[in-house]
């Protein structure tokens, strides 16, 4: 939980320092990249070894900062990563900076969770009744999860809708056992 929450904390600084520069999309696309250098484990394991000196890493981050044109914050918020021993941070950090892009541009991504497929007119009316309440623009990912007896949950974000027959129980006992 701590490493989701400090990602959360680096993507939302980097995500403020990209919009305020009005470079939102360009700086999503450089943590991508960045984020695939690192998928190569030679370079991973470099970069994250506690035996390699933290200044040669830098010199690597500096090598490769130079043959791209990474932005300035990006730049920053490696170096800061690389410093506090935090880098494999990178890849929530990406997920979370989209988050707060999809935010910005009125895209809400939504995991819908079911006992079953759910048919192609349910999500759309699911995606419509979430599009009024929000004004924003839906994308629904459809989930089946066979422990669920009935019903839909809603993941939207950090928010849960549970709508499902076991939510639905779980509720009814904690109301009995307070009773």
């Amino acid at each position: 939980m701590l490493k989701e929450t400090l990602a959360k904390v680096y993507a939302e600084s980097l995500f403020n320092l990209a919009h305020a520069a009005k470079t939102e999309r360009d700086c999503l696309d450089e943590l991508h990249h960045f984020n695939r250098f690192l998928r190569h484990e030679v370079i991973a394991d470099f970069l994250t070894s506690p035996v390699v000196p933290l200044e040669r890493k830098r010199e690597i981050c500096t090598e490769i900062f130079g043959l791209t044109t990474f932005s300035e914050p990006l730049r920053n918020i490696v170096a800061l990563l690389l410093e506090r021993k935090k880098l494999g941070l990178l890849p929530d950090i990406e997920i979370h900076f989209t988050r707060f892009l999809e935010r910005q541009e009125g895209i809400l991504q939504v995991e819908v969770h079911s006992g079953f497929p759910v048919g192609e007119n349910e999500l759309a009316s699911i995606a419509g009744k979430l599009h009024q309440l929000s004004g924003a623009t839906i994308r629904l990912h459809p989930r089946v999860d066979e422990t669920l007896l009935g019903g839909l949950k809603l993941v939207i974000g950090d928010t849960v809708i549970d709508g499902t027959i076991k939510g639905y129980l779980t509720t009814l006992r904690e109301t009995v056992r307070r009773a």
